[in-house]
């Protein structure tokens, strides 16, 4: 399992935008955004969570991933034009394991 670290200068800038917005400010990018080609969606990719909406709701999201580890990433797979299977990536240690299987339709 591989997962790329480092951010170009644009995404970084990217990333920083989306930190700085709430979470209806997320849900309203969020809705605005075309979906991705299944076919673009090929790998593990690093992710952060981004605002929950305040604190409890941070903390409940952030614990119950913690279950399975340090939420770190999402991984996909096509298996056809619009279709395919994804993971999620923890951090375990000084590893990455993969969990929480999911189908993509």
């Amino acid at each position: 399992m591989r997962i790329e670290h480092e951010l170009s200068a644009e995404q970084d800038d990217c990333l920083a935008q989306l930190r700085a917005l709430g979470r209806s400010d997320l849900k309203g990018l969020f809705r605005e955004l075309s979906p991705p080609k299944l076919q673009d969606c090929v790998g593990e990719f690093e992710a952060e969570l981004l605002c929950q909406g305040g604190s409890f709701s941070e903390l409940l999201t952030r614990r119950l991933l913690s279950s399975y580890g340090k939420w770190i990433g999402k991984a996909f797979e096509p298996t056809s034009d619009d279709a395919g299977f994804g993971y999620t990536c923890f951090g375990k240690g000084d590893r990455v394991v993969a969990n929480l299987p999911s189908t993509i339709r």
